[in-house]
């Protein structure tokens, strides 16, 4: 773990998110309870009955109208399983939020186990579900104990989404692998140890994304109180410090805003990032931060000059389209 500040501000800035989805997955765990509590069955009929209304009416039809839901042995079992799934993950501590991935390796494979195993929580709520519907495959019966990997969550899944905090080696940040993660309103944060590209997030800016390099607190609370996806990473005093803010505007230029950009200057490889890399992805940062350039001139002033003011725009603009003397 990072000795310095920068665990605790991580944490803090997915507080929030770790609260939602621990919300999420305890109302999932009392559903189950409840469906428990109801689904006693055939046995729990019989002792509601008596002796004389069990010999004279159908257990088996009772419980079903009595409680709406019959549970044999098996299913129980499964469903005391799922259960046990979700309390445990509502209860673990946030440092289970806590990633430290192995200098030698790429960290979204790392995050992305992290995630499946959080994602146990939304198959076991699924396979309850299943069972009280009665629609559970026996031959997938211990499938939602294992690992359930992003790729097979829902939708509403994606916006419960447990944030993830990774410690990364800067070397092996590549961080263009994390693009795939990005969904929902999953947040993660990276704490890059060591010298990093100095625009690696550059990547992953997209409308609907935010985007965060910095080298402090600074833009932490946009990044926590951002509702899609977002990443944010803590990076050393030469790597370029900037947000993507989807929420500032419609144009790219709008929504970038970069507070202490980088040397365009080549540094040596890092990782698998060659010097060359590295000045492309500041050069494509600085390219997305400008706001485009427009001719103060007067439209008349730009076209070619002629006796009709809508025959010289024509001529113009067929011949900038490169249509002008085209087939006859």
């Amino acid at each position: 773990m990072p000795s310095d500040h920068r665990l605790r501000l991580a944490l803090d800035a997915v507080g929030a998110h770790v609260t939602a989805y621990r919300g999420a997955v305890t109302a999932a765990a009392e559903r189950v309870r409840a469906l428990l509590a109801v689904g006693g069955g055939v046995e729990r009929a019989r002792i509601e009955l008596g002796a004389l209304g069990a010999a004279r009416i159908d257990v088996a039809r009772f419980a079903e109208l009595s409680h709406g839901v019959v549970l044999d042995a098996s299913n129980r079992q499964l469903i005391s399983q799922a259960a046990a799934v979700l309390s445990g993950i509502a209860s673990v501590s946030e440092s289970a939020f806590v990633v430290s991935v192995p200098e030698d390796d790429r960290p979204a494979a790392w995050i992305t186990n992290a995630l499946a195993n959080f994602g146990r929580a939304f198959a076991a709520a699924h396979a309850a579900d299943l069972v009280r519907a009665g629609r559970y495959d026996a031959v997938d019966r211990d499938e939602f104990a294992l690992a359930y990997a992003p790729d097979r969550w829902t939708n509403a899944e994606r916006m419960a989404a447990p944030p993830i905090v990774a410690i990364v080696d800067g070397a092996n940040l590549h961080a263009g692998e994390l693009g795939e993660l990005l969904d929902g309103t999953q947040h993660v944060v990276l704490i890059v140890e060591g010298s990093c590209p100095p625009a690696a997030l550059v990547r992953l800016i997209t409308p609907g994304t935010f985007v965060l390099q910095t080298m402090d607190a600074r833009g932490l609370d946009r990044f926590r109180d951002y509702r899609g996806p977002a990443i944010a990473a803590f990076v050393d005093d030469q790597a370029a410090c900037f947000a993507h803010d989807p929420t500032r505007g419609a144009a790219l230029w709008q929504r970038l805003e970069i507070w202490q950009p980088s040397s365009p200057v080549a540094r040596k490889r890092i990782g698998g990032a060659s010097a060359k890399q590295q000045v492309d992805e500041v050069a494509q940062l600085v390219a997305m931060a400008t706001q485009p350039a427009f001719s103060a001139s007067k439209l008349g002033d730009l076209v070619p000059a002629g006796a009709n003011a809508v025959d010289r725009l024509t001529d113009w603009l067929l011949s900038e389209s490169g249509l002008s003397g085209g087939a006859q």
